[in-house]
């Protein structure tokens, strides 16, 4: 039995996590920020009205505020879009608020098409690019892994370039200043900084800088004995 390193979770935490900053205000991503409260009837989930949510901002329960993973996960793909589900359940009668952006967005895990109208911008792109493993235990039972994550920022019209530089670094500092408040990685830290450029493919009117971060040495630990239990694990 193996757990591995699940990309996809990384990615939408840190796609969450750079949607909730503001670097790009909800005016811009054409979003719209709302709350919701829920009386609990003792499910171990609420679920929010609008289905196009793009990121929870806050969850509290009875009036506590709520971490992300360790107290409550989001789904937003798939068939339960916009449930929030509750780790260690709710009781009857537990008060829930969830306040959450819904709307089409401007920051995604994926590149923008080139034949988008420059209103469309600006924009931000994001994910994990590579992971590079090698062997961490005796026998071979562990690998200890680098993964590259690249953030992408794009602007169109007067001082472009000084827009994505801009974007770039709020982004650089928000996850300096929250480097190990992750729950599906222990710590990301900056690592090279490209150029600004113009993209052809755009007529020469978008520029755009690539910021690559390594979120380092993360263990994937697997046995193969009976009754074991396979783990996840941090270095």
């Amino acid at each position: 039995m193996v757990t591995t390193i699940d990309r996809q979770e990384i990615e939408q935490e840190l796609l969450v996590f750079i949607r909730n900053q503001d670097i790009l205000t909800t005016t811009e991503r054409s979003v719209t920020t709302a709350t919701e409260n829920f009386t609990s009837d003792g499910t171990d989930y609420v679920t929010v009205a609008n289905s196009n949510i793009k990121n929870v901002r806050t969850v509290t329960v009875n009036s506590s505020t709520q971490t992300f993973g360790t107290h409550y996960i989001t789904d937003y793909e798939g068939t339960n879009i916009g449930r929030v589900s509750f780790v260690n359940g709710l009781n009857n009668n537990d008060v829930v608020a969830v306040q959450y952006d819904y709307g089409t967005d401007k920051i995604f895990t994926d590149y923008p098409r080139a034949d988008l109208e420059l209103s469309s911008y600006p924009r931000i792109s994001l994910g994990v690019t590579s992971i590079r493993s090698n062997p961490f235990a005796i026998g071979g039972n562990a690998w200890i892994s680098d993964i590259l994550f690249s953030v992408t920022c794009f602007a169109s019209g007067a001082q472009q370039n000084l827009k994505v530089k801009n974007l770039s670094d709020s982004i650089r500092n928000k996850l300096a200043n929250n480097q190990k408040n992750f729950y599906y990685f222990d710590d990301i830290r900056p690592s090279i900084e490209g150029p600004i450029i113009h993209d052809p493919n755009r007529h020469d009117k978008i520029e755009q800088i690539t910021h690559d971060y390594i979120i380092a040495n993360e263990v994937e630990l697997w046995k193969y004995a009976v009754k074991s239990m396979a783990c996840f694990c941090h270095y």
